[in-house]
């Protein structure tokens, strides 16, 4: 489950760093805990039968939606989807028993990945076979919230395009094991809301249609704010940090800019009229599995150029042993790069001499 237990584990860090506490963080596990229960009750009783899926795996790259990368194990996942549904239940009970937690998750990210490449202009055809690899997931054995926003995203992608969701879902949820297949039916005739079912939006980049994960904050940026991410985030794909995710309608916690309620700085960063967060790992990290090292980005549009400013300057001073900080302004737009580490006692990887790097790859974006 290495690659399963990278991602979960990223995901937790970036949601207790972005404020919300660690009764979130608890939740995230107490999910993940109950599916490998499963998983290890499982292989006590059936043992490890050889996969079909044992040598596919998706890339924490590939993983992502928030821009597109060919994927060249797609058509082989495909193969395998397609035989399962040409057997006989017995032999797809057969199948599905075989597979492990970490095929699972190889599937679910398949039906994502197709979901995204529907929406990108491929063919209607493509997604069926994407439903069809969801009734291959055991219930139990996956955390239930990942199967069933892979399934929300699958029917907002087919209805984009025209397919016919509800018919798709009946005849593959026959292919299911029986919670799964009851979990799939409840979606069956629900118009998919994006982002209250998935916590995505639909973005139009320079490279096609993208997922960007979305917040609830107000979010009507006079900017672009969804173009200065992404040629944010590809700037710093280029600059030594893998982007993870890009996030819309984001709060600016005000943690990094050492604020407090109620304070001058806190009514400002509480005036933006919009706000961008970008999550990613540096790939020098030695040890990227325990470190805890990351990269976030705050991108927002303050109410007036001064208040742009003043976020820059509180962002710049708020560097302490724990943490490097970074900040600048462009007009109304600024940006506060922070580099740290989730783990206690760990100190970041950049100094703010080597974070001072990335002050000209900003300066050029937000120009």
């Amino acid at each position: 489950m290495n690659l399963f237990n990278k991602l979960f584990h990223r995901r937790a860090a970036a949601k207790s760093e972005n404020g919300t506490g660690l009764s979130r963080v608890v939740e995230l596990g107490t999910q993940m805990a109950q599916a490998i229960a499963a998983q290890r009750r499982h292989e006590e009783t059936h043992g490890a039968p050889s996969s079909p899926l044992s040598d596919l795996r998706y890339s924490s790259t590939e993983n992502r939606l928030w821009r597109w990368l060919d994927a060249p194990i797609d058509s082989r996942v495909e193969a395998v989807v397609k035989d399962f549904a040409a057997l006989g239940e017995a032999e797809r009970n057969s199948v599905r028993n075989s597979l492990s937690m970490d095929d699972f998750y190889t599937l679910l990210a398949f039906g994502r990945r197709r979901a995204l490449a529907v929406l990108r202009g491929g063919e209607v055809r493509q997604i069926e076979p994407a439903f069809v690899s969801l009734a291959m997931v055991d219930f139990e054995r996956v955390d239930w919230r990942d199967l069933i926003m892979a399934n929300s995203l699958l029917c907002y992608a087919g209805e984009r395009v025209g397919a016919p969701v509800a018919d798709l879902v009946s005849r593959t949820t026959q292919l299911a094991e029986p919670k799964t297949a009851e979990a799939l039916k409840r979606q069956r005739t629900t118009r998919i809301h994006l982002a209250e079912s998935c916590g995505f939006r639909e973005v139009r980049t320079s490279e096609g249609v993208a997922l960007f994960d979305t917040g609830y904050e107000h979010f009507s940026p006079e900017a672009d704010l969804e173009r200065i991410a992404f040629d944010s985030a590809m700037a710093l794909e280029n600059d030594g940090y893998e982007i993870e995710n890009i996030s819309l309608a984001s709060d600016l916690p005000l943690t990094w800019l050492n604020g407090r309620d109620g304070s001058a700085i806190a009514r400002t960063a509480r005036s933006l009229s919009g706000c961008v967060s970008i999550h990613g790992v540096p790939r020098a990290d030695p040890a990227p599995m325990s470190s805890g090292q990351m990269l976030l980005v705050f991108l927002g549009e303050a109410a007036s150029e001064k208040d742009a400013r003043e976020i820059a300057a509180a962002a710049e001073n708020a560097s302490s042993p724990q943490r490097t900080e970074l900040g600048l302004a462009s007009r109304r737009i600024f940006a506060v790069i922070i580099q740290s580490s989730w783990m206690a006692d760990t100190p970041p990887m950049e100094d703010t001499h080597s974070l001072e790097r990335l002050r000209g790859v900003f300066e050029r974006v937000l120009s």
